[in-house]
């Protein structure tokens, strides 16, 4: 028996596990579905990830396996913006810190560095040395324990629930899809960690979510959560020759980010067509106010991820690519269940662009970086042609909707989600930062929720 099993051995997970048992003394079980990660080709060295994004098999969108995203992480990262941590922390409560450095102190200096940024500085932006002050507006760098048991090739197929003497669901232990099953010690707790994907499945595959839902395929609905549980040999690009510098190895081929609001009288009449009110009436609404970073705007040495918009462009060191992502996105996705087989992935409708706010932001994101007369409609055809996923997905179990501030499942006791799944709203972040983070977190709310006991 355990005291904690984590269903996911991924960035969560293992930081976890990780700060749980060096600060004391608990058998903890950490159930992975994927294999040992350590040999995979290009996941050793950062620069690697380039080559993940085309042939066979494709990591760059998610990888099963001890670490997870940790292994296909190229090192760009952004904390994120203050606003959103500080509503977070409003509505839910909790505080954190994350330390970080800039690409300039692992020593690389890429050849196309100084022109890169002499053509953002042409472009009106302005640099700022530390892009994670909780403001990144602007021009910014890109920056096994002791207790701990990990079976790894084991898929958890549910959650086992009993009744408690006093009435109330509890976390019983966990059943994988071999018909092992693993049990918590009295007191003990289960974790799901499974990602922002996996887990709500395994919450539906538990009998835990919408009776409709769970209806479909015939499984028994244990605990009501009717909320639907929701990217010239000239040695300027990797893949030349001549790109050899040793330091261009730890990290991704990048100098620069850019973050950008978007004009906000454009913006306040997108929001207003989506919620059929006036403009005039959004002046205090949360993607008004701010100011807030809605693009990122980057340039990469490389040419990743052709094959997923139908293209043929070889990673040779003959092409660079900008690139725009939209952050704060106001579409909502959702996932529910396939099959009641859990090998089979979840059913995921991802509904991007689904609103007029993100469409706006998106035709603002490509007018900036091409200077085109495109109209709206013709800018949106070019999206659904050339737009692809940085796969970032978060809330498919939100924190006040599935958990609550201590990260425990509504109605459930025993049972918390520590993944991305509980983000509650976007964060103008590179999620994995925040992973990281609420691991952390999770692990003073349990160990001071076990002073307890």
């Amino acid at each position: 028996m355990y005291d904690i099993i984590i269903i996911g051995g991924g960035t969560a997970g293992c930081v976890l596990a990780s700060r749980l048992s060096s600060r004391t003394k608990i058998r903890i079980l950490v159930i992975e579905t994927g294999p040992e990660t350590r040999d995979l080709e290009h996941t050793t060295l950062p620069s690697g990830a380039a080559f993940l994004h085309d042939g066979i098999p494709r990591y760059n969108c998610a990888i099963r396996g001890v670490g997870s995203v940790t292994v296909i992480n190229t090192g760009g990262r952004i904390r994120g913006d203050k606003q959103d941590y500080d509503e977070w922390a409003r509505v839910h409560g909790y505080d954190g810190l994350i330390h970080n450095a800039a690409i300039s102190s692992s020593g690389r200096h890429f050849p196309l560095r100084g022109m890169v940024r002499r053509a953002w500085k042409d472009l009106g932006m302005k640099w700022k040395a530390d892009g994670n002050d909780g403001s990144p507006l602007l021009m910014l760098h890109t920056p096994p324990s002791n207790g701990v048991e990990v079976p790894k090739s084991t898929l958890v197929s549910r959650v086992l629930l009993e009744i408690d003497e006093s009435g109330n669901k509890r976390a019983a232990g966990v059943e994988c899809a071999d018909g092992m099953k693993f049990l918590p010690s009295p007191g003990g707790e289960a974790i799901l960690a499974a990602d922002a994907y996996r887990t709500p499945q395994v919450l539906l595959l538990s009998g835990i979510g919408d009776a409709a839902e769970l209806g479909k395929h015939g499984i028994k609905q244990e605990v009501n959560l009717p909320e639907k549980l929701r990217r010239p040999e000239r040695g300027l690009a990797l893949g030349s020759p001549l790109f050899n510098d040793p330091a261009y190895i730890k990290g991704g081929p990048g100098d620069w980010l850019i973050t950008m609001l978007v004009l906000i009288s454009g913006l306040k009449s997108a929001i207003a067509k989506d919620k059929g009110t006036a403009p005039e009436q959004l002046d205090s609404h949360p993607l008004v106010q701010g100011p807030q970073s809605h693009i990122e705007l980057g340039m990469l040495y490389a040419a990743v991820g052709s094959q997923q918009t139908s293209l043929d462009i070889p990673l040779d060191g003959t092409a660079i690519m900008a690139f725009s992502i939209g952050f704060l996105p106001t579409s909502r996705g959702s996932i529910a269940l396939k099959s009641t087989n859990p090998e089979d992935a979840p059913s995921i409708d991802p509904n991007y662009y689904a609103t007029e706010t993100d469409r706006y932001v998106a035709r603002e994101e490509w007018r900036y970086e091409v200077d085109g007369m495109e109209t709206d409609e013709e800018v949106d055809k070019r999206m659904g042609i050339g737009g692809i996923t940085t796969y970032h997905p978060a809330g498919s179990a939100s924190m006040g909707k599935v958990v609550d501030a201590n990260l425990r499942v509504k109605r459930v006791d025993g049972l918390r989600i520590v993944d991305a799944s509980g983000i509650p709203m976007p964060l103008v972040a590179h999620y994995q930062i925040a992973v990281y983070a609420i691991a952390e977190q999770a692990a003073d709310i349990i160990l001071k929720a076990r002073e307890k006991i």
